[in-house]
């Protein structure tokens, strides 16, 4: 059998028991109050600062929505400790931050990792009570491969049920340039996912995708690694595909990093208004379903398809009327 794969290039990305808040110090600043290194579970990373959490408290602001974000790096690589920008410029704008730290690559897979962020999850929502913000308005965020395990425990009732929350507390999902698919072959992918195609497809948000699906704004950057635009907008495609509300978004003239080191700048760089926006919107009211994307897409399955992969479906993604067009042929085996 022919196989096919994406090009897809990877550079840069990514027992459950709840206990009580780590015993740390406020630091107190003009906009936040920040609660650093809290222990979100205890005994299940060697290194216990990879099963912590550091969270951002708008000062003067009663129960205020909360963003939890988990960073990129591959999944083997980055640390909650860099994004303190990122939740200085939300409690700026009355919005509660949790960035977090997951168990990396070599020490476990991603499946582990997902569960990780479940047991964040679980953890904040449970304790909303004792920092102020509010449970009902709770939001995943997640950067290349922080947005690839987002999305999965936001998709997957196996790994929400690890967080003890009612699915009504997840308001939305903002991913960004992250990896939808986990089956294509690549160096990279076939490191971290492992051989066996089962746990591969389990591992892939844009096949988790149901009819319950919360809300997602997905974004990625013009220049972003090469593939992920693609992704992006396939998952988009198969979440409206089953009714759910989608934004997308593609950052004119920025690559795969350099949106997020521009959370340093005045006013968060390009990314944080939209962000701001989105989570102020659906804290009012879910939105309403996107409109259908400029491309069109149809099922191209025998005439096309047979002499290449049987009869399996293909998806076929076509420009806008008017524009140049070209084609691009997508397989993969069952």
């Amino acid at each position: 059998m022919l196989r096919c794969s994406t090009a897809l290039g990877l550079g840069l990305g990514l027992g459950l028991g709840f206990v009580l808040p780590a015993q740390a110090v406020p630091r107190s600043g003009p906009a936040a109050v920040e609660h650093l290194d809290v222990q979100y579970a205890q005994g299940v990373a060697h290194d216990g600062r990879r099963n912590a959490l550091d969270l951002y408290l708008p000062g003067g602001v009663d129960h205020p929505p909360l963003v939890v974000f988990l960073h990129g790096g591959g999944w083997s690589a980055g640390s909650k400790d860099r994004y303190a920008p990122l939740g200085e410029g939300l409690c700026a704008r009355g919005i509660a931050c949790a960035a977090l730290n997951t168990r990396m690559f070599p020490f476990v897979r991603p499946d582990a990792m997902v569960e990780d962020c479940a047991r964040a999850f679980g953890f904040l929502w449970s304790h909303a009570g004792d920092y102020g913000y509010d449970p009902e308005r709770m939001f995943l965020m997640g950067h290349s491969a922080g947005a690839h395990l987002v999305s999965w425990l936001a998709l997957d009732p196996s790994k929400w049920a690890l967080t003890g929350a009612p699915a009504a507390a997840l308001r939305g999902v903002i991913a960004l340039s992250g990896i939808y698919d986990a089956r294509p072959r690549h160096r990279v992918l076939d490191k971290i996912f492992g051989e066996e195609a089962a746990a591969r497809a389990a591992a892939s948000p844009a096949l988790l995708v149901g009819d319950a699906a919360p809300p997602f704004q997905i974004l990625w950057a013009e220049r972003d690694i090469p593939g992920l635009g693609l992704t992006a907008r396939a998952f988009a495609n198969q979440l409206r595909r089953h009714g759910g509300a989608v934004e997308t978004l593609e950052l004119a003239g920025y690559d795969h990093v350099d949106y997020m080191r521009a959370l340093r700048q005045p006013g968060g760089g390009v990314l944080l208004p939209h962000v701001v926006d989105y989570v102020e919107r659906l804290c009012r009211a879910r939105p309403a379903p996107a409109p259908a994307p400029a491309w069109q897409h149809g099922d191209v399955q025998q005439r096309l398809c047979d002499p290449i992969v049987g009869r399996l479906p293909v998806e076929l993604f076509t420009p806008a009327r008017g524009a140049a067009r070209q084609w691009l042929a997508l397989a993969a085996d069952a």
